[in-house]
């Protein structure tokens, strides 16, 4: 996901943008950048786009990002609510299906989101 801001009128270098579920407290964050892209802060930006990766592993349902200034919780801005759906989950398969004592199966899977 593309997270997008403009207008931040005395912007810092330490603004920074987290990811919530909708209508949590502000100290409730999952995840967040600062508005340099990454966990280290850059240059101040009144005005920018980074990539949000949206962490593995997370709940499906409803999530907002927000906008919050100079490394605090004075919050500038909050997006439209978004949903995150399941990734399907864990699959698991074998080959072939019937095999003797002592034989050889082949094990398949995917939907694992990392080793």
């Amino acid at each position: 996901m593309t997270a997008t801001w403009s207008g931040i009128p005395a912007p810092t270098s330490t603004d920074w943008i987290g990811l919530y579920v909708s209508g949590t407290s502000d100290q409730a964050y999952l995840a967040w950048i600062y508005v340099s892209c990454s966990q280290t802060a850059g240059a101040a930006k009144a005005a920018g786009s980074c990539p949000f990766t949206i962490p593995s592993g997370l709940a499906p349902g409803s999530y907002e990002l927000r906008l919050y200034a100079n490394n605090a919780y004075t919050r500038l801005a909050t997006s439209g609510t978004f949903t995150v759906t399941g990734s399907g989950g864990a699959t698991l398969g074998v080959s072939p299906t019937s095999v003797a004592a002592g034989g050889t199966v082949t094990a398949t899977w995917s939907g694992i989101p990392a080793p």
